[in-house]
């Protein structure tokens, strides 16, 4: 089951809804792992950025579904 969005349900960056869940992912090498999205059809919304913690960047798979993936590097 689809659930349909609306323009007003959504952030301007991302098709996630306002409040929804974002899956985080980790990885020991975000810039490989980022390679490797783009390389499966993957399109990057939010290239890598610092944060407390380590780095992370936010992507959306094939089928327009928003993920995250962070590293401690």
């Amino acid at each position: 089951m689809t659930a349909a969005r609306s323009a007003d349900s959504c952030s301007p960056t991302s098709l996630r809804p306002v409040g929804g869940p974002l899956v985080l992912l980790y990885s020991d090498d975000l810039d490989a792992t980022m390679s490797g999205i783009v390389a499966a059809g993957g399109t990057i919304l939010q290239a890598p950025y610092e944060f407390p913690g380590g780095r992370r960047l936010h992507f959306t798979d094939p089928s327009g579904n928003e993920l995250g993936v962070w590293s401690a590097k």
